[in-house]
């Protein structure tokens, strides 16, 4: 027996046989909005790369987001360097406005994992662009490539009003960055455990630090959302950076499902 049930017995008694005691209100709970799940279609074999193929799979795509009805509101872009925590920052941004995670993982295995150059560029910017179009609210698509060379879809979004956010470690210390990963991988699951040595740790610390100032440099040429990390608080950073995107997407928050024109593909 509970102790509350215990109080409640012994208040009764106290009472006497013809007092009744007034009805408990119901507890009340932080109402939560629920994040749409979304499963991806079947990986085409080969990728999808002609046109009609890349169509067939996003219009397959494009149903399921639809039938989960994500939050009205305007569509983000989150990229940055590896290892930076995007994807649990996509994840916890969805979660709480009821919008639909796109990890870009998934689409390239299905479309252009098997290209390169000018190619791989150009089918990036097509995808992305129709996804967009096609879904002007609701999604935040979260991947590296929006900031690989030659792709050029974090302008196109900007200038149509579409948040870009970027993640990394341009003011973190490469070597402090390599004991973070190293300490992260200790005590988490995690690829690198099978396939990295502490070596390759300390040189991949050094190539996020790097690439880290290129993207802030970037970001800051064109306007764009930068936001930098600590190593050494990655959990609270990535809370930290997950309320200042989810503040700056609700700000941009538009009403039914108004966007943009289909001829900007």
């Amino acid at each position: 027996m509970s102790v509350a049930e215990v109080f409640q017995r012994w208040v009764a008694r106290l009472r006497g046989p013809g007092e009744v005691a007034p009805p408990q209100a119901p507890a009340q709970t932080p109402a939560q909005t629920p994040r749409p799940h979304l499963s991806f279609p079947p990986q085409p074999d080969p990728p999808a790369v002609t046109k009609a193929a890349v169509d067939a799979y996003l219009a397959a795509l494009s149903a399921q987001i639809t039938a989960l009805d994500p939050a009205p509101i305007r569509s983000a872009l989150i990229s940055g360097t590896v290892r930076c925590g995007k994807t649990i920052v996509a994840r916890h941004v969805c979660a709480r406005l009821g919008m639909v995670h796109i990890p870009c993982d998934r689409i390239r295995n299905a479309t252009y994992s098997a290209t390169e150059g000018t190619e791989r560029a150009r089918l990036v910017k097509y995808i992305y662009k129709k996804l967009l179009l096609m879904h002007p609210t609701g999604l935040v698509i979260e991947g590296t490539v929006f900031l690989d060379r030659g792709v050029t879809l974090p302008l196109w979004a900007h200038a149509r009003g579409i948040k870009v956010f970027a993640v990394g470690y341009a003011l973190d210390d490469a070597a402090r960055k390599a004991r973070s990963m190293i300490a992260y991988r200790r005590d988490n699951p995690c690829w690198t455990k099978a396939e990295r040595s502490d070596a390759d740790i300390r040189r991949m610390a050094r190539k996020i630090v790097s690439r880290s100032r290129d993207i802030r440099a970037y970001c800051e040429d064109h306007g764009l959302t930068y936001l930098d990390l600590d190593s050494g608080r990655f959990n609270t950073e990535l809370r930290r950076v997950s309320r200042v995107i989810r503040r700056k997407m609700r700000a941009a928050k538009v009403a039914g499902s108004a966007g943009l024109p289909v001829s900007s593909l």
